[in-house]
């Protein structure tokens, strides 16, 4: 009885380090999924792959209701998320994110005040700022909807500080119905699109979010590994050259060697090291 009560014990010890055990790992696993959904969404936003983002979108948002998920790094990217998406619908003024109905572009705005922190060139926080007042009033007026985009127009004069220079174009600009006016025209969407990507490159030069594609490029040489141990046995048999001290080293056995310290150790190392100092 004593022996059976002891292994009862044993199982239970065991079966709790398991579930700790794949605790610990699920979470990481769950971490690098939504790093790597959010580098999705980032390309497709480069790309312009409208549909794809989309449906990467969804998966994305999922994942990033999972509890583990908590602390500034992953509510940024969120936000950052949010904020591609209202500005991928930029042109879609049918498309409501939230309730109190205003376009997309007016809500990309509000989400990118959150965002100020994440930016440390303030100029290219206030060009986007700039970007978004503009095209929410100049996608109107190519849709249209010159109500719409006063309505944006009286938003942001009442929500943000700028020019008066700019309220007063863009005034004049609703007011006469310019939708080709050269002002809509140099400061696009296209040209908010652009300065966006180059905040993303800036966000991810910071926080990089490859940590699944490191581990696929850590796994490429594992073959490569296994061809070399099957080839040690033929090492004796191949041509030898002599070195100093009397010393003898295959010349098959060297190149392989070095082809195998250069392809296969020094390229992965650094991902290897990598992904060990960020999840000690």
């Amino acid at each position: 009885m004593e022996g059976q009560s002891n292994s009862k014990v044993t199982t239970n010890v065991n079966n709790s380090e398991e579930n700790v055990d794949f605790t610990k790992a699920s979470s990481v696993v769950i971490k690098w999924t939504f790093d790597f959904m959010f580098l999705s969404l980032c390309r497709c936003f480069k790309e312009d792959k409208f549909d794809e983002f989309n449906e990467t979108l969804s998966t994305f948002e999922a994942i990033s209701l999972n509890p583990s998920l908590k602390g500034k790094p992953y509510y940024e990217k969120t936000m950052i998320c949010a904020f591609l998406s209202r500005v991928m619908h930029g042109k879609q003024l049918d498309i409501q994110f939230e309730d109190d109905g205003i376009m997309p572009l007016v809500s990309a705005a509000k989400i990118w005040s959150k965002l100020e922190c994440t930016v440390e060139d303030k100029s290219l926080f206030k060009d986007i700022v700039k970007l978004l007042i503009v095209q929410s009033v100049g996608v109107c007026l190519e849709k249209g909807q010159t109500s719409s985009a006063s309505t944006a127009l009286k938003w942001f004069k009442n929500n943000y500080e700028f020019s008066q220079n700019l309220g007063v174009k863009l005034s004049k600009i609703v007011a006469d119905m310019e939708t080709y006016h050269p002002f809509l025209m140099s400061v696009s969407f296209s040209r908010l699109r652009e300065t966006v990507q180059t905040y993303l490159d800036l966000y991810l030069k910071k926080n990089p979010s490859d940590y699944l594609l490191k581990v696929q490029e850590m796994t490429s040489f594992l073959p490569r590994l296994t061809l070399l141990i099957k080839c040690v046995d033929q090492f004796d048999s191949r041509p030898s050259l002599p070195l100093s001290g009397g010393q003898e080293v295959s010349v098959y056995k060297e190149d392989m060697i070095l082809n195998f310290f250069i392809e296969v150790l020094f390229v992965p190392l650094g991902a290897i090291l990598s992904l060990h100092l960020i999840h000690v």
